[in-house]
């Protein structure tokens, strides 16, 4: 895989998640997806291989994670630590984090992946600090009103934002993504609506 260096000079093996188009440098959310869906070998060599059900012995093999189907809430975690041999390290790196229009076409392999529908970001939790200590922040879309806004939660302070004007933070310091199906598929609805 291709490496990728955070905005502090360290080295990941694996980009975070995410897309960032207020400049460059950033990691695009869709060479995330990719490296998430990449085959992994597992060796016993290395402690990893997987116990045979048909012969009982531990045997080497490739893990290879898939999406049958789109879920109608998708909650991304991006990987922000980075284990440098020694110690873990933060990862500050750039993402772009996609709004409106985040979509999991390409990487749906069940047969819904020709209807799939676009995601809207609906929340964002920050980290800052380190391994051994931080702050947490986060960001969520209050949709009650006429038009939809952003709240920033900061301990006891809760601010009304421009998301737009906050990306700068979330795309270096967010952690974890909650978006939802801008239309959730109808056998979700009939289960949602048993629920009510």
């Amino acid at each position: 895989t291709e490496s990728w260096r955070d905005s502090d000079g360290a080295n990941s093996d694996s980009a975070p998640a995410g897309e960032f188009s207020q400049g460059s440098g950033a990691v695009p959310i869709s060479a995330c997806i990719d490296a998430f869906a990449q085959p992994e070998e597992l060796k016993v060599e290395f402690g990893n291989g997987v116990k045979c059900e048909t012969c009982n012995e531990n045997v080497d093999c490739v893990k290879k994670l898939e999406i049958w189907r789109e879920p109608d809430v998708l909650i991304l975690h991006i990987k922000r630590f980075h284990f440098s041999g020694v110690h873990y390290e933060k990862l500050n790196t750039p993402i772009d984090i996609p709004i409106k229009e985040l979509n999991l076409r390409p990487w749906i392999v069940g047969p819904s992946a020709t209807n799939s529908a676009p995601y809207e970001l609906y929340g964002v939790v920050n980290h800052f600090g380190g391994m051994s200590g931080g702050h947490y922040t986060s960001y969520c879309v209050n949709n009650e009103g006429k038009e939809p806004v952003w709240l920033k939660f900061n301990d006891e302070s809760v601010t009304s934002v421009s998301l737009g004007k906050e990306m700068e933070e979330v795309s270096r310091q967010g952690y974890v993504l909650f978006y939802r199906k801008r239309a959730f598929s109808s056998s979700n609805l009939i289960n949602y609506s048993s629920l009510l």
